[in-house]
């Protein structure tokens, strides 16, 4: 994206036109996309609604990717093709070629072999992954390190190694300093327990990076990162803009700086929000959130009311968060777009132009499992992505018609990623 530089920065009181509006920090005239968790269901349901984005130039305007969990895996995939889709021209066979098929091609492969919201009926799944929670952390490691590996050189993705821009962040949740650590091309860090030297950022696998966003407490063990200097360096020699001073939140001490103990960024913020909310002035989130709460609990057991205790506090999180987006837009101190998977077509209905879709599809594939290996049937990784499309397409059109200076977005008529296996009205 070019940023106009006649455009000033946009402060949320400005942008409000209300001096008592909550808090001070500025927004930059920049748009950022934030994809959302829940394992493959997020990164199918992302190919899609990234799809559409490409067609009506949205793509070519980001400036920042964050990405929690099951969309670190479509953020990371697009971040290694992304300068060879550049190159190309972004064209749709170039989208097709390098994003499209290979993402629906790795759903096909399983990563980890469990499902979390089905797991309170499967006792000994859940003693399996209590039990192997550090073996179930270090074949997801080891499968992601097969993934993301350059097929010119035969060694692992850095990285750093990432485009300067757009820049792709990846969020887990620092399980000791209790706070975002997000990972990034130009620097790894969180405010209370300090951030990766350059030197050592260089050497963060992307793999790495992906698996500690995606590992999901306590099925999976935390990632850990220990800085090859020895040592991590204090978030404020950093020197970026708006870097907090250290405060009696820091925990620069050992052992704490001499070790990350990291994993899901959705126990933090199941959204990817953060890295978003407070720098930019246009957002668009899509999230594959499962809108499900899967009532029938037949257990009074500890093992099962723990699970059913954590998915309720995951929903409740990200509800939170919903909100809290839904307000900045609708007080217009945010631009941009929410794309839900839970998503109804009737409160879209003066979109022209839309295509055909199963008044059930926001239920059947909301209720699509949190898991890390193949859909049951598999024709629905088409589907889902299908869906993914038509979320952004009626989202995005809606709400997005215009650029920021007026002007009319090109958006070509809408046609489904897999037409085979379109939806039926």
């Amino acid at each position: 994206m070019t940023v106009d530089p006649t455009l000033p920065v946009t402060s949320r009181r400005d942008r409000a036109g209300d001096p008592n509006s909550p808090g001070d920090y500025e927004r930059r005239p920049e748009l950022g996309i934030a994809l959302s968790g829940g394992g493959y269901r997020a990164m199918l349901f992302h190919l899609g609604s990234l799809t559409r984005m490409r067609e009506g130039g949205l793509l070519d305007e980001v400036t920042r990717f964050s990405s929690v969990s099951g969309g670190s895996f479509m953020s990371a995939w697009l971040g290694i093709k992304w300068n060879d889709l550049k190159a190309a021209g972004m064209t749709d066979d170039a989208w097709r070629r390098l994003i499209l098929l290979p993402v629906l091609e790795l759903s096909r492969e399983t990563m980890i072999g469990l499902t979390i919201e089905t797991l309170g009926s499967y006792p000994w799944d859940i003693v399996k992954g209590l039990v192997g929670a550090s073996d179930l952390v270090r074949t997801l490691q080891r499968r992601l390190r097969k993934t993301f590996t350059n097929p010119a050189t035969g060694k692992p993705y850095v990285i750093t190694q990432l485009p300067a821009s757009p820049r792709f962040v990846f969020c887990a949740t620092n399980l000791e300093s209790g706070v975002l650590f997000r990972m990034s091309a130009d620097y790894s860090a969180d405010y209370r327990v300090g951030a990766l030297s350059p030197s050592d950022n260089a050497q963060l696998e992307l793999a790495m990076a992906v698996a500690a966003s995606a590992g999901f407490p306590p099925f999976m063990a935390y990632t850990e990162i220990k800085p090859a200097s020895g040592s991590l360096i204090q978030y404020a020699d950093l020197g970026r803009p708006n870097t907090p001073p250290n405060s009696a939140e820091t925990m620069y001490e050992k052992p704490y700086i001499e070790r990350l103990r990291l994993c899901d960024g959705g126990v933090y913020d199941n959204l990817g929000l953060e890295p978003l909310i407070k720098s930019f002035d246009t957002i668009i989130a899509s999230d594959a959130g499962s809108p499900e709460t899967h009532p029938q609990l037949n257990s009074k057991s500890w093992i099962p009311l723990g699970l059913r205790t954590s998915l309720l506090l995951d929903r409740q999180v990200r509800a939170l968060r919903v909100r809290m987006l839904m307000t900045e837009y609708s007080r217009k101190l945010l631009a941009g777009s929410y794309i839900g998977i839970a998503t109804d077509p009737a409160k879209y209905s003066t979109v022209p132009n839309q295509l055909p879709v199963s008044k059930d599809a926001a239920k059947k594939y909301g209720r699509l499992g949190t898991q890390l290996k193949p859909f049951a049937d598999p024709s629905d990784h088409q589907r889902l992505t299908n869906w993914g499309y038509y979320c952004a397409d009626v989202a995005v059109r809606k709400y997005m018609g215009k650029d920021r200076h007026g002007a009319q977005r090109p958006w070509p008529a809408p046609v489904y990623p897999f037409p085979e296996s379109q939806y039926q009205p």
